[in-house]
């Protein structure tokens, strides 16, 4: 520690007159040249690590199950592919967005601290370290020194198959002593921009979306979402993905297969149904020929913007 002193890396523990209170019991100081495998559990502990792709998977799976109303002990079908669901909400899908994403995002924030706080205890230490007389880097990187710091600097690596170069991602403000970050408007770094970018990587934006209606409950929301691109349990459906089923034909009407299409446009129950919305709304008929139609039918109706949102 004296070492550590001497070199201007510790100076002491200050304690802001905010209100705030400190758990001493909590507390521990680490010193300078500690073992390999104190800095892993250390930064275990903050979680500032690439999350292993098998946790990721995990987590995931998880949330597929949760999603499509399974358990542990009993899965159920997943009617339509992960990567899409977790989509953004402009590229089709729900924009739940992708754990590892998130996890790449978080650990970007630390290259972004690294850059820009420079008078930080942490950073100092990390510089200390790591840091080559022999060569500059952004971030500098000590390939024998355990792994943690090298989940960080491998960010950039990452980060530039999406088009986001951390090198040269902020501008130096020097008129203000600030740097700014290009990829939001505000300047100031955020987690969420990196997550839009990453999120949109790859991906094709369909020739139509989805629109969203705050007003409706999501998961009413979500079967119209479903419906449109044939997802749902109909009898059809299940048959088509090889589900046991007794015929195709409609529960209501028997004529026709039971399709999303058939149950909300084209059956006679549902005429009738949209035939009393006409009357109890004031409307024109609806004439609408699949569920597309219905969909957008608000699109070309006349009336304010909050009656269109109505309907």
């Amino acid at each position: 520690m004296k070492k550590a002193t001497a070199m201007g890396l510790f100076n002491g523990i200050k304690f802001s007159n905010e209100g705030l209170r400190v758990n001493l019991e909590k507390c521990s100081i680490y010193g300078i040249g500690v073992e390999d495998h104190e800095v892993q559990d250390m930064a275990n502990l903050l979680r500032c690590k690439k999350a292993p792709i098998q946790v990721l998977e995990s987590l995931d799976r998880i949330r597929r199950v949760f999603f499509w109303g399974g358990s542990e002990e009993k899965a159920r079908m997943n009617w339509m592919a992960w990567d899409k669901t977790i989509a953004p909400v402009e590229y089709g899908g729900l924009g739940f967005g992708s754990l590892r994403d998130a996890n790449i995002a978080m650990l970007a924030k630390w290259w972004w601290r690294f850059k820009t706080k420079k008078s930080g205890l942490w950073r100092r230490v990390i510089w200390a370290i790591h840091h080559n007389s022999r060569g500059w880097k952004d971030i500098p990187i000590k390939v024998s020194m355990a792994r943690p710091w090298k989940s960080i600097a491998s960010v950039r690596n990452i980060l530039l198959a999406a088009d986001i170069d951390l090198n040269t991602a902020s501008n130096a403000v020097l008129a203000d002593d600030k740097w700014l970050w290009k990829f939001d408007g505000s300047g100031s770094f955020n987690v969420a921009s990196i997550k839009r970018i990453l999120g949109a990587a790859n991906r094709v934006r369909p020739a139509r979306v989805f629109k969203w209606n705050n007003w409706v409950p999501e998961k009413v929301g979500i079967v119209a979402w479903r419906a449109e691109m044939e997802r749902l349990p109909t009898k059809s459906a299940l048959f088509a993905r090889n589900i046991p089923v007794q015929n195709q034909m409609c529960a209501m009407c028997g004529n026709y297969f039971e399709t999303s299409e058939h149950i909300f446009v084209s059956c006679h129950f549902a005429q009738l149904i949209w035939q009393n919305v006409v009357n109890w709304c004031s409307i024109p008929p609806i004439i609408a020929f699949d569920i597309k139609d219905l969909l957008t039918l608000h699109e070309i109706s006349s009336g304010s913007s909050r009656k269109k949102k109505v309907l």
